[in-house]
């Protein structure tokens, strides 16, 4: 089939695809996120606009995301608003939905969405959120040493001289970096002062990054492509657990999947 020109919208696409197949979609509303979604004022006319208009399509779903599930006061509202404009449609559209890993996890937001019937779990798949309530973490990161070498005292490793030696000692080199987000912290959008304290209290007790059976592994400097380790006290066969966020690591490091009992 041929595709309309870009200036067709989103729903004239799906409309001259083929006017005889049938498209199901969910619409994403905007309830502050402000990144995607229809303008919750102009809502209805989209609905009113799909359903005389274009009649292969079928609106499967209303959604919205929950941004800011740290401040309770404030999703809770964003809920509430989300209702409002979804009510009305709730026994003519099959699926609605707002709450996502965060949000299911805390009892009052879970109970102010009660008028929704699905629920779009992320980062909690993995067992990334909720290990304090009994969820378990279904993955690791691991990495293998590709190079070990020794470098005397007083010598200086990596870009613009940020590590000295203070004695003779074995360095390992690792084949991950920056380029896979390794190291790499979400954007908190948080005040300067609360970074500041975060990096204040990061100085004193830093992130475990990379651990050799439990114990700390010492970082030595970390690049695009490669972290640099001291390893006196590493074997060259050992296998590194590298401590990660699924939801931040790239999805080009290879993965290998293990079926268990859980």
């Amino acid at each position: 089939h041929s595709f309309p020109t870009r200036r067709s919208s989103d729903l004239e696409c799906l409309h001259n695809i083929s006017n005889h197949t049938k498209c199901r979609i969910q619409i994403y509303v905007n309830t502050g996120m402000n990144r995607f979604g229809v303008d919750p004022n102009k809502f209805y006319d989209l609905i009113q606009e799909i359903k005389s208009q274009y009649k292969n399509i079928t609106i499967d779903g209303i959604y919205t995301h929950l941004h800011n599930v740290k401040d309770i006061k404030y999703t809770l509202k964003q809920i509430n608003h989300f209702k409002s404009i979804t009510l009305p449609f709730i026994n003519d559209i099959p699926n609605i939905h707002c709450l996502n890993s965060k949000a299911l996890l805390n009892h009052n937001l879970y109970k102010a969405a009660d008028f929704t019937n699905c629920i779009r779990v992320g980062n909690l798949i993995y067992g990334y959120s909720g290990e304090n309530v009994g969820y378990k973490r279904i993955f690791n990161y691991y990495a293998q040493i590709i190079r070990t070498y020794k470098v005397s005292k007083n010598q200086y490793i990596g870009y613009n001289n940020t590590f000295k030696t203070n004695k003779d000692i074995k360095v390992s080199l690792l084949n991950f970096g920056y380029i896979n987000n390794f190291a790499c912290s979400k954007n908190s959008g948080n005040s300067l002062i609360y970074n500041l304290l975060k990096n204040i209290f990061r100085y004193f007790r830093p992130p475990i990054l990379i651990s050799n059976k439990g114990e700390t592994v010492h970082i030595i400097g970390k690049f695009m492509n490669n972290v640099l380790i001291n390893s006196d006290n590493i074997k060259e066969d050992s296998i590194l657990t590298v401590h990660m966020s699924s939801i931040l690591a790239d999805s080009s490091i290879k993965k290998e999947y293990i079926i268990s009992d859980l």
